[in-house]
């Protein structure tokens, strides 16, 4: 909601900047979110002075030019070249020193700067009514009729006001801080506390009555109090529309409000001003007088303002003449009664509209209005009789109009003031402090809560009606504290805080959401997919005991008759389906559980799997493509565990690729042979990474450490071994690290052979060594040293020989 400063200050009486409201708007709830400067028009004559032209001749190079000498204050005058017809020796002038940014009200602004103009020179700008922003006139220059001295700011005279625009983050349940009033009431309250007494100014209007020579009939029925329980209205007559004084088109659009004409205008404006809104019917397209407040029949047809026709509810009220509808309550007006041109004699309505009902009304048509924030919130029935007062006092003076009936006021069962039973012990106990007696008196008086307090222990509280969010005894207690300041509550040693939540330490979605913006910042998509599979499409069976399937009793179709014992048959279902439409190159990823059954309990597994097939770029100017590989699987694999600082092993099968930590198995990488891929018409390599999410989390560090980023280079070193096929990874990494634990700081394996070319039962394992010293850089002996050791030791334990 928008706030106008120079507005706020009409109710407010304070010298505190728009900066400096900020923080106190915002410790009383009221956010405030942005303030803009604006001005009354651009520049603000910032820079413009009142001079006077000394001396003035023709151009002795140009005929339509004058060399002018201007004074704008002491005993020396400057030369000016001016183009004006108008100008003439004594006149007083607006003018533009040297160094000025004007703004014209067409185009750019623009700086004012010494100049040569037909060889004569000229320090400044006399200027016209357009090139400084005060209209179209360029017939000639401003002249004005002042006896104020040479020199005096232009702005001053004008009376340019700049304004702040307080951008303020209004919630739901502060209705009564909808309006400058409301806002200026809530911050006298606060500033009382701060010594900044009586800040908040009284409203300041006349009571109307009847001053014209005619009566002019008028008469309410409310035929649904519950809708409607307060309803006003009168009549004024003699009415003139036209345009809005400027003051009054300055306060509506400095807050993004459009001018109408001058009726229109006074009520945008009262309901900015009080939080009150009101309408003006036009009296001719109301017969008699006679207007009644009713709903009417289920899909009545209703032509609104902005020329829709709507289809109403028989919950809708209405304001209505005898004949139709002129008005859906708290919303918006009818396109026949509104106020025009021709209007003379109008009914203005005030009223108080049940927010329930409001708010219904707007959320079944899709009506938002200025009106409709402030019903539906609730707003204030003592605020009727008073907007109405103003609003007519306003429209007479504008429009020089009359009173033309006495005030209908139909308020049959006026509503009572909330009483709420308050406790200050029980204040105390919820604060943790004692405010004491006296400030929380002066508190409810501010607050305009009124108070008995004859038994000390229970107060009887009665809160005024604009306080719709104040319903009960901890509101109240709420009240003391964002008036007084949270930051007064000082925590008591010992206090106990037992309490408060508390939140575990590893949080599963939030370590899954990290997961899943590492691998999709690498260019991976993820997937889901459905738990139920065909029980057909299972090509390794072998991996998973048949009495752990869990199966579905009342299944829709054996295509959905399983619930899946592994992640890898519906990701391999969605590969084929892209590749069977020419998408090969994928990178995809899903978070997912498996379903077992294990010693007839039921079981569910989280998992993460990795799906890659196809190339990782193809053909380009620069390079060849490149296929993705098992190497790139598990890249992908240690990097995740490393993001999770677990420290686990691989393991190389025929099968699979094992990661192994403390005896815990935590990924599996699958070779999928050509017989699975078959099941599913995929003639591609595929190559899946299952994670098992469960353990992963039970073993994940989310302690951070640091060390200094090593100052000396690393260095690569490539071996290939012929070993025994039985001879896995694990033992090839265990002997490095026997061998040589201080240097060696990562070992690679980057491929794994296996054909014709070795013997049978022999595979060759390709594996990089990274060697680092932490203290000084690493010679060629001391590498070749650590590799030769490497080799001696591989040779003596393993058999391995090295394949040249």
């Amino acid at each position: 909601m928008k706030i106008s400063y120079n507005w706020l200050k009409d109710y407010l009486n304070t010298n505190i900047s728009a900066e400096g409201l900020s923080p106190i708007l915002t410790s009383i709830g009221l956010e405030v979110e942005s303030i803009t400067e604006i001005e009354q028009i651009k520049g603000s004559l910032k820079g413009l002075v009142l001079a006077e032209v000394m001396e003035c001749s023709k151009h002795p190079n140009a005929d339509k030019l004058s060399i002018c000498q201007i004074n704008m204050g002491g005993t020396e005058s400057i030369p000016v070249v001016c183009g004006a017809p108008n100008v003439a020796k004594g006149q007083k002038v607006v003018f533009a020193p040297v160094g000025t940014i004007v703004h014209p009200t067409h185009g750019e602004a623009f700086e004012i700067k010494k100049a040569k103009i037909r060889g004569e020179v000229s320090e400044g700008m006399i200027c016209a009514a357009d090139e400084i922003g005060l209209g179209t006139d360029h017939d000639g220059i401003i002249v004005l009729n002042t006896s104020l001295p040479n020199g005096h700011l232009i702005a001053s005279m004008y009376k340019m006001e700049t304004d702040f625009i307080i951008e303020i983050g209004l919630t739901p349940n502060r209705s009564d801080a909808a309006s400058h009033y409301g806002v200026a009431r809530d911050l006298a309250a606060k500033m009382a506390t701060l010594q900044h007494h009586n800040a908040l100014k009284p409203l300041k209007y006349d009571i109307i009555t009847r001053n014209s020579n005619t009566i002019r009939p008028l008469s309410v029925s409310v035929q649904n109090i519950d809708q409607c329980p307060r309803f006003a209205a009168v009549v004024i007559e003699s009415i003139t529309v036209a345009p809005s004084p400027d003051w009054l088109k300055n306060k509506l659009n400095s807050i993004g409000v459009k001018s109408i004409n001058n009726v229109v205008d006074v009520t945008n404006y009262v309901l900015h001003s009080l939080g009150q809104p009101m309408h003006a019917y036009d009296y001719d397209f109301v017969p008699e007088g006679k207007i009644e407040v009713k709903n009417v029949a289920k899909d009545t047809l209703f032509t609104t303002l902005d020329q829709v026709e709507r289809k109403l509810f028989s919950t809708d009220l209405l304001i209505c003449n005898t004949n139709e509808a002129m008005c859906l309550a708290g919303l918006f007006g009818g396109i026949k009664s509104g106020v025009s041109e021709k209007t003379t004699t109008i009914i203005l309505e005030s009223a108080y509209f049940q927010p329930e009902a409001v708010r219904k009304s707007s959320t079944l048509h899709g009506i938002k209005t200025d009106a409709s924030f402030r019903f539906e919130r609730g707003s204030d029935p003592e605020m009727v009789l008073p907007a109405l007062h103003w609003a007519a006092q306003l429209i007479c003076e504008l429009t020089h109009a009359r009173i033309a009936s006495d005030i209908v006021d139909i308020y049959p069962a006026p509503l009572l003031p909330r009483e709420i039973n308050f406790r200050p012990k029980q204040a105390e106990r919820l604060i943790g402090i004692d405010l004491g007696k006296e400030v929380i008196k002066n508190t409810f008086d501010h607050l305009q809560i009124t108070y008995n307090h004859q038994n000390t222990e229970n107060w009887s509280l009665k809160v005024p009606f604009f306080r719709t969010d104040v319903t009960r005894e901890a509101d109240v207690i709420e009240e003391l504290l964002r008036i007084n300041g949270f930051d007064k509550i000082v925590a008591k040693p010992g206090l106990s805080a037992t309490y408060l939540a508390k939140f575990p330490e590893k949080d599963k979605n939030d370590i899954q959401k990290n997961i899943s913006l590492v691998l999709v910042a690498q260019g991976f998509r993820e997937i889901i997919t459905n738990s139920l599979m065909n029980e057909e499409t299972m090509p390794i069976a072998k991996d998973f005991d048949v009495n752990e399937k869990v199966f579905v009793e009342n299944k829709l179709s054996k295509e959905l008759g399983m619930m899946r014992p592994s992640m890898i048959y519906t990701g391999l279902e969605v590969l084929a389906f892209n590749i069977n439409r020419k998408n090969k190159d994928l990178k995809l990823f899903e978070f997912g559980k498996t379903y077992h059954l294990k010693e007839k309990k039921y079981q569910e597994q989280n998992h993460l799997t990795i799906y890659q097939t196809g190339n990782i770029f193809n053909d380009n100017w620069q390079s060849k493509s490149q296929a993705q590989g098992l190497q790139n699987s598990l890249d992908w694999v240690n990097m995740i565990l490393a993001k999770c600082k677990i420290d686990a092993k691989p393991i190389i099968s025929e099968k699979n690729i094992e990661f192994v930590s403390k005896g815990n198995v935590l990924a599996k990488i699958y070779i999928l042979g050509k017989d699975v891929l078959k099941k599913f018409d995929i003639k591609q390599e595929v190559f899946v990474a299952d994670l098992y999410f469960d353990a992963i989390f039970e073993k994940i560090n989310l302690h951070k450490t640091y060390q200094e980023i090593a100052k000396f280079p690393e260095v690569k070193r490539d071996l290939s071994l012929v070993i025994d096929h039985k001879i896995s990874y694990q033992n090839l990494l265990d002997i490095a690290q026997k061998t040589e634990k201080a240097l060696i700081k990562e070992v690679n394996l980057f491929d794994v052979y296996q054909g014709e070319k070795l013997e049978e039962g022999k595979k060759a394992y390709a594996l990089t060594f990274t060697l680092q010293d932490t203290e000084q850089t690493l010679t060629d002996s001391v590498i070749d040293k650590v590799m030769s050791k490497l080799i001696a030791n591989f040779e003596k334990e393993l058999g391995a020989f090295i394949r040249k």
